[in-house]
């Protein structure tokens, strides 16, 4: 029992590492502040580059909360480096071409807009598995995620547009 306590916090620890590691070097590949510009199109350029910044700062306070060790399963920590390897890849990206960044963004947009009001009418007699399924669902836009701003990186497992779609159908469905 000892024994496996010591090596179930040597993973976490080990995780943890890599997971504050990874938060650092995609917070650090974020610009400062908005950039000035003496052209009007690279103030166009400036703000829809903050408007990004933004947006990735937002996608990494969500992937790694304060909380973060409390709230993630171990198999959502094991995935989180990855997926912060791929914001950093979407950051890096998003600073010379914002508006194929945005059209990324529409992409998963109604997926996690489904999420959210799927969680706002949790109450308390939701049911472990509606719960899990929503878990289940949330990794999936992850992946998806994954797969729109940083293929390279490879998701965990196969996704699509249409399997978040059934997800989502296959949740309400639970009532």
């Amino acid at each position: 029992m000892v024994r496996d306590l010591f090596a179930k916090g040597t993973e976490l620890k080990d995780f943890t590492v890599r997971i504050l590691g990874a938060y650092g070097k995609v917070r650090g590949g974020l610009p400062k502040a908005t950039p000035s510009a003496s052209s009007l199109s690279g103030l166009g350029r400036a703000s829809a580059a903050g408007g990004v910044s933004e947006s990735i700062k937002a996608e990494l306070a969500r992937l790694v909360p304060a909380n973060f060790l409390e709230i993630r399963s171990m198999d959502a920590l094991r995935q989180l480096p990855r997926r912060l390897d791929a914001l950093k890849i979407r950051a890096e990206r998003a600073k010379y071409d914002p508006e194929k960044d945005r059209k990324k963004v529409e992409q998963v947009e109604p997926y996690a807009l489904a999420l959210e009001r799927i969680v706002k009418r949790f109450d308390r007699d939701t049911s472990p598995e509606k719960k899990a399924a929503v878990e289940k669902l949330r990794g999936m836009i992850e992946e998806f995620r994954v797969s729109l701003f940083a293929p390279e990186v490879k998701t965990a497992f196969p996704i699509s547009a249409k399997g978040l779609a059934l997800k989502i159908k296959e949740i309400e469905a639970m009532g």
